[in-house]
């Protein structure tokens, strides 16, 4: 009969726990949810402090002004820096915000800020020019470079070829599977044990639709270590001179040079998310940093970004690129409003509480913006927002 009582007892204290720890979990998870209600409930306020504070270079075109307010208003960010440079080359910046919250020093033309998926820019330019150099050829297949094995679970891999990774199609499809890069508080198999390749099934048919990969970007940094003998940073360094324009690669925490990213419309990531995500392995996808104007510079010219080769390869391909993030054409997304005249080709940038976005317009013009913030919404209000970068800039050339 002890014995019963005893037991008894803790049971019932054992479901007492449970219900504290979990009453527990429950007020902590409303402390947070708070915290960001009423974070988000004085953005509006942030915001027009941040539009109050725009600086522009001289002679910068009005649409650039109206941009800076859009990325406020649409993409959340308080501090940005947005940079153009004219189909006669000539350049012009603006700034907005500040590099450590609310009324610290102004953001200047030199802030560093992530540059997220910017950085595939640079990957697939590399790998276009590997190619012109006639050390590789876009038509090969992985199998052809890593030696996968006869015997795959999915067969599909070994036809998967490095035009694939460049333009999305390669069958990966972070919706339907994991993403490898941005599994949380794991380590990357790629591009580290490519044999993993050997092993997974693929989402659709090689070629059959673009679905956007971080993963194929992490292959391709693989491939260029592999063609090149180098390590990805290492040969990206020496190819494109980063440190001359102030780019840098992150390692995870933030540099000193480096802005304060606002996390108001992050639901589940704070200022320690970089703790949880192998910046090593996101190197050739997302792993660069530095200012909009640096990485203007270094866009401006390169060949994979020429408007008229752009424009060559668009009538080439058959793609819908009247529909956002469905036609890539060599690393960039070619787009085009239903009642636009013109086509943009674009590649945007996310990391939790920040975004970017570089554009070459069908002018020949060439935009970079990075922002230190992010909306809740991700590809409908990068959608919203590039939409509103296309009519800016098609008012701007009409005049």
């Amino acid at each position: 009969m002890r014995f019963v009582f005893v037991r008894l007892v803790k049971t019932r204290l054992v479901i007492l726990l449970i219900v504290g720890l979990l009453f527990a979990a429950g007020i902590a998870h409303l402390v947070i949810a708070e915290r960001l209600l009423l974070l988000r409930s004085f953005f509006p306020v942030v915001s027009f402090l941040s539009i109050a504070s725009i600086n522009c270079s001289e002679g910068a075109p009005e649409w650039m002004d109206m941009t800076l307010k859009d990325a406020a208003l649409t993409m959340k960010s308080s501090s940005n820096q947005l940079v153009y440079i004219s189909p006669a080359g000539q350049a012009y910046h603006c700034e907005s915000g500040w590099e450590d919250g609310v009324f610290t020093k102004n953001i200047s033309k030199y802030t560093r800020f992530r540059y997220a998926s910017l950085t595939k820019l640079l990957t697939a330019d590399a790998v276009l020019k590997l190619e012109r150099d006639g050390k590789l050829y876009t038509q090969q297949t992985l199998d052809e470079l890593f030696l996968l094995a006869d015997e795959v679970v999915d067969q599909r891999v070994k036809e998967i070829t490095l035009k694939h990774l460049l333009n999305h199609q390669a069958g990966f499809d972070r919706l339907l599977s994991s993403d490898p890069l941005f599994s949380h508080n794991k380590m990357s198999w790629c591009p580290q044990d490519l044999l993993v390749l050997e092993g997974i099934r693929l989402d659709f048919e090689p070629g059959d639709r673009a679905s956007y990969s971080n993963l194929g970007y992490c292959l391709l940094g693989a491939v260029i270590e592999k063609i090149t003998g180098k390590p990805y940073r290492q040969y990206m360094e020496q190819q494109y001179g980063l440190n001359s324009t102030g780019i840098k690669f992150i390692d995870g925490p933030y540099l000193e040079d480096e802005v304060a990213y606002n996390f108001y419309f992050s639901d589940f990531y704070g200022v320690g998310y970089y703790k949880f995500f192998d910046f090593y392995a996101l190197s050739s996808s997302a792993g660069l940093s530095g200012s909009a104007f640096g990485l203007a510079s270094l866009l401006h010219g390169l060949d994979s970004l020429d408007i008229t080769e752009l424009e060559h390869k668009l009538d080439m391909y058959s793609c819908a690129y009247h529909k956002f993030r469905f036609c890539y054409i060599d690393g960039v997304n070619a787009f085009r409003p239903v009642a636009g005249k013109w086509t943009i080709y674009s590649q945007g940038g996310f990391l939790p509480g920040s975004s970017a976005l570089a554009a070459v317009d069908g002018f020949g013009g060439l935009i970079v913006w990075v922002g230190g913030g992010a909306p809740l919404g991700g590809d409908s209000e990068n959608e919203k927002f590039i939409t509103q970068l296309y009519w800016r800039l098609d008012a701007h050339y009409k005049r």
